[in-house]
């Protein structure tokens, strides 16, 4: 399969360095005279390397680089900088930036060397991670940097902000974030907004958006992002496109509409539940009437690790308190660094989205690999592979492979990833289609999928059936080179 959603072919593809030098079909020349190694994949699926549209490991691919929870899916490429919540830019004044990453992204290096885009993507290369890494500047980040935390921010900072987002872009960053449900990005009007993305689409990159509401606005949030795409020249791609709650339930083919009409586009994860800090959770609870205190589950919990897999109507019994204040309890004695998955979301909508030819895939997993992580860190792409092609029928086989290589790279502008033909780049897969499952649970969620016989990055064996290779051959993919 060559990732552009074309039915699959017999074929061999030969491999000169980091390239593919030829896809040949039955009866053309014989590759096998020219290769030093042959891999025999009779009765395997062939596809491009998966790419992470929605990624927040900006430390982890420098911190823990062998990226085994996102390989070991079929992952090649990581989006990062998502959510408005970037690595860079940082204040050279702010104190507090290792601080606030490592609550944001996990364990972060000590000390941190950058402070510009330019910076961190030379930090990235030096740590040489095993997948290739495309970043965008976070609105959110932005905001610090130009120290405009709290409030709307004037047209003097706007100016600067501009300036910032452009300057990133210029430095390798593929576009820009936004966070508009998390401080500070949830202080900036529309307009601000707006101004922003329009600076990192004029400098040539794409704006993608956490919206505003991912519950009872929902529709006002994905038509807020809609109108920031179209102030800005480049229609805008929605982050976990998703409606939480109840009330919600059955909206998601509209705003999918929206979005097709806009011609937007967004990504999506394959599962009912969400995860994220307790005290953002809570916020997106009481606004969606999302779900009862059962379904809010501890997933990390620094300092009190023995809540972990807990539930809140466990802890409200237990306490003999209101959710509110079991709430206010965990995170005081975690130090605001609990998370939580929360149940909140309707199987069709999911099927919706994970089906449309409009969304591509990410995992928007916190790599944070103690307690019971959200299982998206581990599982995402091997789930969509097992349980919506090969178990339930949802989609083709070939169009899930486009959905997660060919369009993810069109999209944002990755070349010569996300497709198998000749001249480009070698990240590629063979799977078995009998064994590839996920294997990440919500009660054990650390758990490597199986079925990958083998991942190539940039031509180099990065992960067989038997593990990780020890080979590190990412690339950083900046913006324009």
């Amino acid at each position: 399969m060559d990732g552009t959603g074309t039915v699959p072919i017999t074929a061999d593809v030969l491999i000169d360095g980091d390239r593919i030098r030829a896809v040949v079909a039955p009866g053309g020349p014989a590759v096998d005279a020219a290769a030093d190694r042959v891999v025999d994949v009779s009765g395997r699926l062939v596809t491009p390397g998966f790419i992470d549209l929605h990624a927040h490991d900006d430390l982890a691919v420098g911190v823990r680089p062998d990226m085994s929870f996102k390989v070991s899916q079929g992952i090649t490429t990581v989006v990062v900088g998502n959510c408005g919540n970037s690595a860079s830019p940082l204040a050279p004044t702010d104190a507090g930036a290792a601080e606030r990453l490592q609550v944001a992204m996990g364990p972060a290096p000590d000390p941190i060397s950058w402070t510009s885009m330019a910076g961190y993507l030379d930090w990235v290369e030096s740590c040489a991670p095993a997948v290739n890494v495309a970043a965008l500047v976070g609105h959110g980040g932005v905001r610090l940097a130009a120290g405009v935390e709290w409030g709307r921010a004037s047209a003097a900072e706007r100016t600067a902000m501009c300036r910032i987002v452009a300057d990133a872009v210029a430095e390798g960053a593929v576009g820009m974030s936004s966070g508009l449900i998390y401080h500070p990005g949830r202080e900036a009007d529309e307009q601000e907004v707006a101004q922003l993305a329009r600076a990192a689409v004029q400098a040539g990159g794409l704006y993608s958006s956490h919206i505003r509401d991912e519950g009872d606005a929902v529709q006002d949030a994905v038509a807020e992002a809609l109108r920031i795409g179209d102030a800005a020249g480049r229609p805008a791609h929605i982050s976990h496109l998703k409606a939480m709650g109840p009330a919600n339930w059955g909206l998601v083919p509209g705003l999918i509409d929206s979005i097709a009409r806009a011609g937007a586009s967004f990504d999506v994860y394959p599962y009912r539940a969400a995860s994220t800090y307790l005290t953002d959770a809570v916020e997106v609870l009481g606004g969606a009437h999302v779900a009862p205190p059962a379904d809010l589950v501890i997933a990390a919990a620094p300092g009190r690790e023995d809540l972990v897999g807990r539930d809140f109507s466990e802890l409200t019994a237990e306490w003999s308190c209101d959710l509110a204040e079991a709430v206010h309890r965990v995170d005081a004695e975690t130090s605001g660094r609990c998370v939580v998955v929360y149940f909140g979301m309707d199987e069709p909508d999911v099927i919706a989205a994970v089906t449309s030819p409009h969304g591509a895939y990410g995992t928007d997993g916190l790599p944070i690999l103690t307690g019971r992580p959200h299982p998206r860190l581990f599982g995402t792409f091997t789930r969509v592979l097992r349980h919506y092609v090969l178990d339930t029928g949802a989609l083709s086989v070939q169009a899930a492979v486009h959905k997660a290589s060919g369009l993810p790279a069109a999209l944002f502008g990755l070349p010569d990833r996300g497709v198998i033909r000749a001249g480009a780049v070698a990240d590629i897969l063979v799977i078995d289609p009998a064994t590839i499952a996920d294997r990440a649970t919500y009660a054990d969620p650390m758990q490597y999928s199986a079925g990958l016989d083998a991942v190539f990055v940039s031509g180099e064996p990065t992960w067989t059936a038997a593990g990780p290779t020890g080979i590190r051959a990412g690339r950083v993919l900046r913006h324009g080179r």
